[in-house]
């Protein structure tokens, strides 16, 4: 009985919880979850928007490139796309004529485009700084282009010219001027008529907020019009860098004296002088450039230059090419003789005649011990930036060993009186062209973090796109191991270390 009974009590409650789910009203709803928040980006106003986007700009990019670094941000939404093309920043870089898609070249077509687009940037980009790129084409009327172009002179900010006779009597004799040019590259593509040399100098004279100057020449072709410029002390004197392309030694010594302190010098290609004898060119007793940088320049030019000047504020020196000596010594008797001190140093390891795996010879290398040791240089030097063409070679292994205070032992049998640079205030170290060939790169670089650390912050390595020996696993893995030694590793072709 008892078991009856309490089997028709579960039946009645199964039943009674049934009708009470069927006929009592529903429990009250759960509250409802709250709309996902929108993306904080999704509110900021056009102008921080833009502000973000200018992050990613690229000052010379032209605005109807596909390479242009916004062209994506643009293809987000409609509102992306519009806050860039109402920016007129966006429209600051004009240039006839203008990008070429790849494989298309200059057609009448694209340069009536040209034209128009040309017009279109003027008009749109307002009342902001504009860069300027103007090339003369061929049998063709550019006059409305340029007209257009010189409209806006008053804004341009940096300007890049490639001049004939005609075009330059146009820029030059412009009523508006360039009162706010800041930075400016010129070449002539032909020699100017001499009736315009006292107008070349006027016009250079007349760029009151001129702050860098690239100006190339081509003596052996006629083109050879610095000689006028060299008077324009002023001009040289507002520079705070200038690099000249072709010039002449004797041009260089004379234009020394008027740059103002913290001025960076880049010579280019410099090879040739005007006078027959070397004593007879002058001796400056004072120039207050900051960087002095050779770049593929002659033997006989580095050491005319070198011999020939005191520089007492020289912080950068720079000699990316040679054929028979690193002028080493020479740059120890300038440092030496103007009580100056480096703080930047660059050479390019390989003689220019010589075979890739056969570069740096054993004199080479400690005469490169020998400045990196002496009391101008290895006390205050922060930044050296080397090009390791000549890698394979043992004394350029050796070199890098150095850098981490190991010394092979050939090295005191070649020269007992050797002296290891030291470099105690070192703080980035370029080894360009350096890679993985060498069986124990890794290790080499890791020990030189090791004894170099905390001092020592970067490490500079090729960019491995361009470098087909640096992979990015091996790349990660070094990664790693200095930054365990609290050294960064940059890949980079060029940068802040490459700029001289």
């Amino acid at each position: 009985m008892a078991v009856a009974s309490s089997r028709q009590f579960t039946v009645l409650r199964s039943v009674q919880s049934f009708t009470s789910i069927l006929f009592n009203p529903l429990d009250p709803p759960c509250p409802r979850l709250p709309l996902p928040k929108r993306a904080i980006i999704l509110d900021l106003p056009d102008e921080l928007l833009w502000s973000i986007f200018s992050r990613c700009m690229d000052p010379h990019a032209s605005p109807f490139s596909n390479e242009n670094p916004l062209q994506p941000l643009m293809k987000v939404c409609v509102r992306w796309r519009a806050v860039i093309l109402e920016a007129p920043q966006f429209w600051s870089h004009i240039s006839f004529p203008g990008w070429r898609r790849h494989g298309k070249g200059i057609t009448p077509a694209s340069l009536k485009e040209d034209e128009e687009r040309v017009g279109v940037q003027v008009a749109k980009s307002g009342d902001v700084p504009v860069t300027i790129r103007l090339v003369p084409v061929p049998d063709y009327d550019s006059d409305r282009v340029v007209e257009t172009i010189l409209g806006a002179s008053t804004r341009v900010a940096e300007a890049e010219f490639l001049l004939n006779n005609d075009l330059f009597k146009r820029v030059s004799a412009h009523a508006g001027g360039f009162p706010v040019l800041q930075k400016l590259n010129v070449r002539l593509s032909e020699a100017l008529d001499a009736e315009y040399n006292a107008a070349a100098a006027e016009f250079f004279g007349s760029f009151t907020a001129l702050k860098s100057l690239s100006l190339a020449s081509d003596p052996v072709g006629g083109i050879d019009w610095l000689p006028t410029l060299v008077p324009l002390s002023q001009m040289w004197a507002r520079l705070r860098v200038c690099e000249l392309t072709d010039c002449m030694v004797d041009d260089v010594l004379l234009i020394l004296p008027h740059f103002s302190p913290g001025t960076r010098l880049s010579l280019i290609l410099g090879k040739l002088r005007r006078v027959e004898d070397p004593k007879t060119l002058p001796i400056i007793d004072h120039t207050n450039i900051q960087s002095l940088s050779f770049n593929r320049c002659g033997d006989h030019f580095v050491e005319t230059i070198l011999r020939n000047i005191t520089a007492p504020s020289l912080q950068r020196l720079a000699i990316w090419w040679y054929s028979e000596s690193a002028h080493l010594e020479s740059a120890i008797a300038l440092l030496r003789r103007s009580n100056a001190s480096l703080t930047h140093f660059a050479t390019r390891l390989l003689c220019a005649k010589t075979v890739r795996r056969q570069g740096l010879d054993v004199e080479t290398m400690l005469s490169l011990f020998e400045f990196l040791s002496c009391e101008c240089v290895g006390p205050s030097l922060l930044d050296l930036d080397m090009t390791l063409v000549s890698r394979y070679t043992p004394p350029t292994l050796t070199l890098i060993d150095a850098l981490s205070g190991n010394q092979q032992s050939w090295v005191a049998e070649a020269s007992p009186n050797v002296t290891l640079p030291t470099l105690p205030s070192l703080r980035s170290l370029a080894l360009r062209e350096y890679d993985e060939e060498d069986g124990e790169w890794e290790r080499r670089l890791v020990d030189i973090a090791k004894k170099r650390s905390p001092v020592l912050k970067s490490i500079w390595l090729d960019d491995p796109t361009l470098n087909p020996s640096l992979n990015h696993r091996s790349l990660k893995v070094l990664r790693e191991k200095l930054s365990a030694c609290e050294v960064e590793l940059i890949c980079s072709y060029d940068g802040d270390m490459g700029s001289w």
